[in-house]
C-alpha cells in the first residue's frame, strides 16, 4: 500500500462500495459525509480516513485517520480543505450531525411562522454567539442535511431526527 488514494465525491454506499473495492491496493481516505465509516472501516482495511466533505465550514472539514498518512493534508489542501483531526468518528460526524439538527429546527421554526429566515440567522449569531445562522449553514446544502438527517433517523429509529418538510422541499 504504498500510495494514497483520496476520493473527494459524495455518493451514497454502493458507489463508495465500489471505489474501495477499485483500490484495494491503496491507502484511500475518502468522503463519507452521510455513511457510517464504522462498517466499512470493518470491511476494506485499506479505508484508513475520512472526512464530511458535504459540510466543510469555511474550508474546515473533520477528519478521522486510523493512522498517520502522509499526503493527506497536501491533497485535502489542493481541494481548498483544512482539515480538524477527530479522534472518534460515527455516521455523520460531530460538526455535521451537530448543524443537522440546528439547521432542522430553524426550519421547524420557520414553517411555524416563528420569525423569517434573517431573523432566525440574527437571533443565533447575536443571541448564540455563532459564527452564521443556520440558513447560511444550509444555503445550497439542504440536500446533504436531508441525507444525513435520514440516514441518522434509519439508524437510530429516533423521532428526533424527522426532517422538517419545508427543509426537504428546498432540498428539491
Amino acid at each position: 500500500m504504498a500510495k494514497l488514494v483520496m476520493d473527494f465525491t459524495h455518493g451514497d454506499e454502493a458507489t463508495k462500495r465500489a471505489f474501495l473495492q477499485r483500490h484495494c491496493d491503496a491507502a484511500v481516505v475518502m468522503d463519507l459525509s452521510y455513511l457510517d465509516p464504522l462498517p466499512l472501516y470493518a470491511e476494506f482495511p485499506q479505508l484508513k480516513g475520512c472526512f464530511p466533505g458535504q459540510f466543510a465550514m469555511n474550508g474546515k472539514v473533520e477528519l478521522h485517520l486510523r493512522e498517520e498518512l502522509p499526503g493527506v493534508d497536501e491533497a485535502m489542501a489542493a481541494e481548498g480543505l483544512h482539515p480538524v483531526r477527530v479522534t472518534e468518528t460515527r455516521l455523520g460526524f460531530t460538526l455535521p450531525r451537530t448543524l443537522a439538527m440546528i439547521v432542522n429546527e430553524a426550519y421547524f421554526a420557520l414553517a411555524e411562522n416563528v420569525a423569517t429566515k434573517k431573523d432566525i440567522d440574527r437571533a443565533m449569531v447575536f443571541g448564540v454567539n455563532y459564527p452564521g445562522g443556520p440558513f447560511q449553514w444550509a444555503e445550497g446544502r439542504q440536500g446533504a442535511f436531508v441525507a444525513l438527517l435520514d440516514a441518522l433517523a434509519a439508524s437510530s429509529d429516533n423521532q428526533r431526527y424527522e426532517v422538517c418538510p419545508l427543509l426537504r422541499e428546498e432540498a428539491r
